[in-house]
C-alpha cells in the first residue's frame, strides 16, 4: 500500500503541476491576445488619423483648384463680354483683331 501510496502522491503533484502550467500557459495566452489587441486598436488609430490628414490634404487641394477654375471663369466671362460686344458693334478690323485674341487667349487660359 506504501507503493500504491507514493504512486498516488506523484499523480497528484504531476496533476497539480499540470494543472500550474495550464493556468501559466492561459494567463500567458490572455496576457498575448490583450497586448495583440492594444497593437491593433494603436495601429487602427493611426491609420484612421493617417485617414484623416489625407482627406483634410485632399480637400485643401480641391479648394485651391475650385478657387484657380474660379478665377479662369471669371475671366472667361468678362472676356466672353467684351468679345460680343466687339462682334456686335466693333468693326470689321476690331472684330478680326478680336478672333486673334481668342485665340490667343483660349491658349493662355487653358
Amino acid at each position: 500500500t506504501k507503493v500504491l501510496s507514493n504512486a498516488l502522491q506523484e499523480v497528484e503533484a504531476s496533476e497539480a503541476s499540470l494543472q500550474q502550467q495550464s493556468a501559466d500557459a492561459v494567463g500567458e495566452i490572455l496576457a498575448m491576445k490583450e497586448k495583440l489587441i492594444a497593437m491593433v486598436t494603436g495601429r487602427c488609430d493611426c491609420l484612421v488619423g493617417e485617414v484623416r490628414k489625407m482627406e483634410e490634404s485632399g480637400r485643401k487641394v480641391l479648394v485651391k483648384q475650385r478657387k484657380v477654375l474660379q478665377v479662369k471663369m471669371k475671366k472667361w466671362e468678362e472676356f466672353l463680354s467684351f468679345s460680343e460686344d466687339i462682334f456686335s458693334n466693333g468693326r470689321r478690323e476690331e472684330q478680326l483683331y478680336l478672333t486673334k485674341m481668342v485665340v490667343k487667349r483660349v491658349y493662355e487660359l487653358t
